[in-house]
């Protein structure tokens, strides 16, 4: 996720690299407990600082092996009503993340588990965002044309349950013609914590140029970040804030958009010769 600006990820290593290999039952880390009880079977759901984990348990074999594994930088949010729990996370099926929802009944406090259910849904939440603040608040600009028109598939079956998954509020605008995301972008409200273009390189250029004529210009790139989702043909922009591998992939710049913290980039001008006009790119 850029601020004129992108905005990087938290922790990078854990969307570039290849993540590491899970731990066992027994590797030793500091997990944080809740007993519920899943399609009737009993369970544990637990996470660390690294790992969000559920598994089946019995009285004579204990924890089994896990049925759901993902980093905890995967979780996007967990809420109770009354005892019941839902929680909604990514997780890996065939190197690609899905949304997966956990649904359960918490069990009366048992001696292994470290925290009340409210207390332990804050921590993971804590665990799970760091230092960015979730809920956060986006316009979108979804190009219909991009990637042979297949951009508003992408939005409408990929990113847009992900949002509401994490319960970010947001506003979908879907692009019509040339120089629609710019032409808004001069007025657009700046309460927003990022613009998110759907797209190939030409809407975020869109949004940088219509940053650039408003009167609050520097307000406008030092309040609200620009971030870009590829679904182009051209993704360049995408490409140098996660790298050949994620920024190619929509889900991955999703979640860096709900979790990313902003930073700075530079972007070069362009005076043509005719019209005096400038021009700002990425």
């Amino acid at each position: 996720m850029h601020r004129a600006s992108s905005m990087n990820t938290l922790r990078r290593v854990v969307l570039k690299t290849k993540p590491p290999s899970l731990p066992t039952m027994d590797a030793a880390a500091h997990w944080n407990s809740l007993s519920i009880t899943m399609d009737g079977q009993k369970a544990v759901i637990r996470f660390s600082d690294q790992y969000l984990e559920v598994h089946c348990k019995s009285a004579e074999a204990g924890l089994q092996p896990p049925t759901l594994q993902t980093s905890i930088k995967n979780v996007l949010f967990a809420e109770s009503e009354g005892s019941n729990l839902k929680l909604w996370t990514l997780a890996k099926k065939k190197q690609h993340l899905h949304l997966v929802i956990v649904e359960a009944v918490i069990e009366s406090p048992t001696p292994e588990d470290a925290e009340s259910e409210g207390a332990w849904i804050n921590a993971l939440l804590r665990a799970a965002y760091g230092e960015a603040r979730p809920r956060r608040s986006f316009m979108i600009f979804v190009n219909p044309a991009s990637g042979q028109g297949k951009g508003r598939s992408i939005f409408d079956k990929r990113l847009k349950p992900i949002l509401e998954a994490a319960h970010c509020s947001f506003d979908v605008v879907y692009t019509t013609h040339g120089g629609h995301a710019g032409d808004m972008c001069t007025t657009l409200p700046l309460t927003y914590d990022a613009v998110l273009t759907v797209s190939g390189d030409g809407t975020p250029y869109e949004v940088v140029n219509g940053f650039a004529k408003r009167p609050d210009a520097r307000t406008a790139f030092e309040k609200v970040a620009v971030v870009p989702i590829p679904a182009g043909s051209g993704n360049a922009f995408s490409l140098n804030i996660l790298g050949v591998v994620d920024g190619f992939d929509p889900v991955r710049c999703l979640l860096n958009a709900i979790k990313g913290t902003p930073m700075h980039l530079d972007l070069s001008s362009v005076t043509l010769l005719k019209s005096r006009e400038t021009v700002y790119s990425f």
